[in-house]
């Protein structure tokens, strides 16, 4: 017997010496010494029983591991445990799959039953069995694979799943066709979670190509949709899901149907949080004075979303003002009908399939709780978190208990409960700090920080905006960054930081060089907003205003008939006359709950009608500002730039209702000798982003002209002239200031017949309707004209104004209407 012992490296560096050197020492060893080497090469690593067990016998067992130890191809890798050199284990494997397959998975078999039998719940025996089973056989081995799989990614624990495959790739060259496409399929999906979307992508496609079992084809359909919802490609996305769906109904398979529904209601979530989502809470709290004037102005439709949110039998409509927020709250309608069907094939499962089910019922569950407070429906998502939090499958996962904690958190914000809310995040954000979740980092202290605006600190809620701003930065979500910082420098502008806060601030402003605005619905379905809000609703209200008014000043005529018949008194008092200007004011909200009802009502209708496909195939539009310059991503997925030092000219068109700019129909335009960039539809942070433009502009260009062409439709230095306009025509029409025939009196009307009658209320509200919407309209059309023109003259057809002849034709027939009324009074 001959023991050969390699004396250095350089012996087994090079695959054709290392060859000749293994196959010469295979030659010259004896028998039982050779068998031994060849038999250690199967497990990563043996001790004496194994060994015994892969020999068939356990004599000698032991002296053959002393002297492959001693010969040096065998090195001790923990107390009682050996394993063979790498290089050296190599080779002797190639020789198993090439020469001897058949044995080598009889062997295979016999370690993966030897490793079953110690402890089942022993992470590094479970990567044994699975190495083991896939040897020995094909299915077998992906159908231990498979649930490993799922549990480390249910759980997120990506580095579990990577050494999952990692160790089932080892046997690979044993492996036919069929066991290969399942391991590159899962590869595939840890691809997609690295946000390697574009790996991804090619591997699943080229599997599609390949002959692939109906199971195998549906969950590679699957997850190729869920990389192009990554890719932002939603139509596609839907399309996959759609032919993987019939694949699994074929197979008459819950759990595959449960999981394409589970897919599609994430896509709608992710395409309704790319849209922009729905509109954050002001961080900035609301003076006193402001509190009441919002109450004021919303009333009506406050107390119904209150009423809604508590009451389930009530219609859960969302009131809002904004078409594009209805598109949003339909999207996560549909993601509640995706879940909810997700939630009914998991109830179709077998009996043995319960405990898997338990688990994925607990997911969904979650998602649809979140869901139900998100669209308001505020009582049935509170019975949810109470029945989810109790489930087992909750209690014993913390990842899937930090979701819930995320969701009930949200929702105690949202009901002013702020000791609850801190409790939940706070516990959420422990466990995702842990997991490395850094999207659901970034979601928790941004509500952390709301939560601690809403206390009345904000020095301490800029410390959880700034950890979120990071936690964005880590994830590369430009997108929350700036929402976030949005924030803080509101709260840096309106002065509620202190000084080391705002240090603090000014020292993370460095690093935020990137920020990032979406244009939600850019081109022919911005265009449609637009012609919906200007050509249906304020028409609808100013048709529907004074007839309405007018019918109630009828109405409280009567009443004041009544009224006067019980007094003493034949002349109007000062109370009646105070109590008058008080339902004047009532008579202007009054106007606002209308157009904000006609507007729900008219884009309810027109949302209703819109299909999910054409609001997928109208991808955002994203703007990048940087210190260099600027960069807009359009629908085509194409990229321009424009350098600020290339700016030749820069004009911004906002459109406001008093101070504040509405996104729908403001615009920003900058130009250069080659490029144009018209941003429009902007919905989050637009005021933000329209001074961050300007500033960085004048930081790289300090002569650069900059045209503003602003419009507020009730700015004061034209609201309160034509209110005074307004009353002033009212009281000559009133009173008959021109009138030979009758003397003026603010208390009454006195006739030169010696006979006064009182001066009502209802006269009041008659007239002032009728002249107000004659006059703020007119005047209202009148400055937006002239505003238009301008920016038509200033800019050329960059802003692609036009001639807009429905505005013009309203504005004649006001005029001509009006001069009418004033002529008639006059006569």
């Amino acid at each position: 017997m001959v023991e050969m012992q390699p004396s250095s490296e350089n012996s087994i560096s090079d695959d054709e010496p290392l060859q000749q050197f293994i196959e010469q020492w295979l030659v010259e060893a004896s028998p039982d010494l050779a068998d031994a080497a060849r038999y250690a090469a199967i497990p990563h690593h043996f001790d004496v029983t194994l060994l015994s067990l892969l020999r068939g016998t356990a004599e000698h067992t032991q002296s053959l591991v002393d002297k492959l130890q001693k010969a040096g191809f065998v090195f001790p890798v923990e107390s009682e445990k050996f394993g063979l050199l790498p290089t050296i284990r190599d080779f002797l494997l190639r020789d198993w799959h090439r020469n001897n397959q058949q044995t080598y998975r009889r062997l295979s078999s016999q370690a993966a039953t030897y490793y079953q039998n110690r402890d089942p719940f022993n992470e590094a025996d479970q990567m044994e069995v699975l190495y083991h089973q896939l040897g020995a056989d094909d299915k077998q081995g992906i159908a231990y694979l498979s649930p490993l799989f799922e549990w480390a990614w249910n759980g997120r624990l990506l580095g579990r799943a990577e050494q999952l495959l990692r160790i089932a790739n080892e046997q690979k060259p044993v492996l036919d066709p069929a066991a290969q496409a399942w391991l590159l399929y899962f590869q595939a999906r840890l691809d997609a979670a690295y946000h390697r979307s574009a790996q991804s992508a090619k591997t699943l496609n080229a599997l599609l190509d390949q002959p692939l079992s109906p199971t195998l084809k549906a969950q590679v359909l699957v997850n190729l949709g869920n990389v192009q919802i990554q890719r932002q490609r939603w139509t596609v996305a839907l399309a996959k899901y759609e032919e993987a769906l019939d694949l699994f109904l074929e197979m008459n398979d819950s759990l595959g149907a449960r999981l394409v529904c589970e897919a599609r209601g994430n896509a709608y979530i992710h395409l309704a949080s790319k849209l922009g989502g729905l509109p954050e809470t002001p961080t900035i709290p609301l003076s006193r004075f402001q509190k009441w004037l919002h109450y004021f102005l919303h009333l009506p439709f406050l107390l119904y979303r209150w009423f809604s949110r508590r009451i389930t039998f009530l219609p859960n409509l969302y009131f809002g003002t904004d078409y594009q927020d209805w598109v949003i709250i339909r999207l996560l309608y549909e993601a509640i009908r995706q879940f909810e069907q997700a939630s009914t094939h998991l109830e179709k499962l077998p009996t043995a399939h319960h405990s898997a089910a338990a688990e994925l019922s607990a997911d969904i569950q979650i998602r649809l709780a979140d869901l139900y407070h998100r669209v308001g429906d505020w009582a049935r998502a509170d019975r949810l978190f109470h029945r989810i939090s109790n489930a087992p499958a909750v209690k014993t996962n913390e990842y899937r208990r930090a979701v819930l904690q995320l969701g009930e958190g949200r929702a105690a914000l949202g009901r002013s409960q702020s000791t609850l809310a801190r409790e939940k995040l706070q516990a959420a954000h422990e466990v995702f700090l842990r997991y490395g979740d850094q999207s659901a980092v970034v979601v928790t202290t941004r509500l952390l920080g709301d939560r601690q605006m809403a206390d009345g600190d904000p020095d301490a809620a800029v410390s959880f905006y700034l950890e979120s701003i990071e936690a964005a930065l880590t994830a590369n979500d430009l997108l929350a960054l700036t929402r976030v910082w949005s924030m803080l420098t509101a709260l840096q502008t309106e002065g509620m930081l202190s000084k080391s806060t705002k240090d603090r601030v000014n020292a993370l402003a460095k690093k935020i060089d990137r920020r990032v605005y979406i244009a939600r619905f850019p081109g022919l379905l911005l265009q449609r907003f637009r012609k919906l809000a200007a050509y249906v609703v304020l028409p609808l209200t100013y048709l529907l205003g004074p007839i309405l008014i007018v019918q109630f000043a009828f109405l409280f005529n009567i009443l004041e008939s009544i009224y006067q018949t019980m007094r003493v008194s034949s002349l109007t008092g000062v109370i009646e006359l105070i109590t008058g200007l008080i339902f004047i004011l009532i008579l202007v909200s009054f106007t606002l709950w209308l157009y904000e009802f006609c507007y729900v009502i008219a884009g309810w209708f027109f949302v209703r009608r819109l299909p999910f496909k054409y609001v997928a195939k109208h991808q955002p539009k994203y703007v990048v500002v940087t210190s260099e310059g600027i960069a807009v991503r359009d629908e085509q997925d194409s990229l321009q730039e424009l350098g600020w030092n290339h700016v030749k000219g820069f004009t911004s068109l906002n459109r406001a209702l008093w101070n504040k700019s509405l996104p729908l129909f403001s615009r920003l335009l900058l130009y250069s000798d080659k490029h144009v960039f018209l941003l429009d539809g902007i919905i989050h942070s637009y005021d933000f982003m329209h001074r961050d433009i300007k500033q960085r502009l004048k930081e790289a260009n300090s002569s650069l002209k900059m045209l503003c062409l602003d419009y507020s439709l009730f700015a004061s230095r034209w609201t309160l002239p034509v209110l005074g306009l307004t009353f002033l025509v009212m009281i000559v029409d009133l009173t008959g200031l021109f009138d030979p025939q009758m003397e003026p009196n603010l208390m009454g009307i006195k006739l030169r017949d010696g006979n006064t009658h009182d001066l009502l209320f209802s006269s009041i509200l008659y007239l002032f309707t009728l002249w107000a919407f004659n006059f703020f309209p007119l005047t209202g059309l009148g400055r937006l004209l002239i505003n238009r023109l301008v920016a038509q003259r200033s800019s050329g057809k960059q802003f692609a104004l036009g001639f807009n002849w429905p505005l013009w034709l309203a504005f004649i027939f006001l005029l001509l209407w009006t001069l009418n009324w004033i002529l008639g009074m006059a006569a």
